[in-house]
């Protein structure tokens, strides 16, 4: 499943260009620093496929 492009932001890591996208909320504990935040990273020229 493809990220959506809205929202998402590239990064480049090591020369690859890659998409990442964070929750738009935090959950409450997220807020409160309970646990970690979690986000989806893709490449950048093929969407919906994953390397790492």
């Amino acid at each position: 499943m493809a990220l959506v492009r809205k929202g998402s932001r590239r990064v480049v890591v090591d020369g690859t260009a890659r998409r990442r996208r964070l929750r738009g909320k935090p959950t409450y504990c997220q807020g409160l620093a309970w646990s970690p935040c979690t986000f989806a990273v893709e490449h950048e020229n093929t969407p919906g496929r994953s390397s790492w």
